[in-house]
């Protein structure tokens, strides 16, 4: 039941004569107990009477990947099951927040704000870190004298990279959760930006099947340099 006006003010008054750690703490146990209450809260505070805290960025974040973007029309979407169940919608992409080598299937790491029509947008996006179907390779190491290692354990074996690379391992992690296009595709290695983490591997077979380059992690590296020639395996 609604109170009426003159409650509600003494309700204020009361509580604007408590100490900043009571109030806190009433504020809190409120919000806990009304979670839906939290989103216009938070739009009330930030950025009018504060700022958003480090935590925003560094901690809730998502995983996902780039689902579709429009260049011209500067915007797209992220797919994130988990944030699909909660809000039951893509992650909003603005052009403001697009990391530079931007490819449809991308896998992302975002934090996530609300706009003002209450629904995710993504911010602070870095590359990987997500299990989305975007096309991404695992190493095996340039051409040359391969070893066979066990994929499903992350053995992705050694062998001789040519052309500019040196001699290196890939580094990988499970093939459980992820659908493999092959193992044996041979690309090189286009371009790598060691700040953001990634880089693309070019290899005509997958550029004639997707229409774009294969996207290449930190983790599957290892010692190669940009123009090594590498044989990999690919999936979705």
């Amino acid at each position: 039941m609604a109170q009426s006006a003159p409650d509600l003010q003494s309700l204020v008054d009361t509580l604007v004569g408590l100490d900043e750690t009571s109030i806190v703490t009433v504020i809190n146990s409120v919000l806990q107990a009304r979670p839906e209450t939290a989103p216009s809260v938070v739009a009330f505070a930030v950025p009018d009477l504060t700022y958003p805290p480090q935590r925003a960025l560094v901690e809730r974040r998502s995983n996902g990947f780039i689902k579709a973007y429009n260049e011209e029309k500067g915007f797209g979407f992220i797919s994130c099951d988990e944030l699909y169940q909660v809000f039951g919608n893509d992650v909003f992409l603005h052009v403001s927040q697009v990391p530079t080598g931007l490819t449809v299937g991308m896998p992302v790491n975002f934090a996530i704000v609300l706009n003002d029509k209450g629904q995710t947008q993504a911010y602070d996006i870095q590359p990987g870190g997500g299990k989305g179907k975007g096309k991404g390779c695992m190493m095996k190491g340039g051409k040359g004298d391969w070893s066979k290692g066990d994929w499903s354990k992350g053995d992705w074996g050694m062998g001789k990279s040519k052309g500019k690379g040196k001699p290196g391992k890939g580094k990988g992690a499970s093939l459980d959760n992820v659908e493999t296009i092959g193992d044996e595709f041979v690309g090189t290695i286009k371009s790598f930006n060691q700040e953001k983490g990634y880089g693309f591997i070019d290899c005509a077979e997958l550029k004639a099947m997707y229409g774009n380059d294969v996207f290449l992690m930190q983790t599957q590296m290892g010692e190669f340099t940009v123009g090594s020639s590498v044989q990999f395996a690919a999936f979705l």
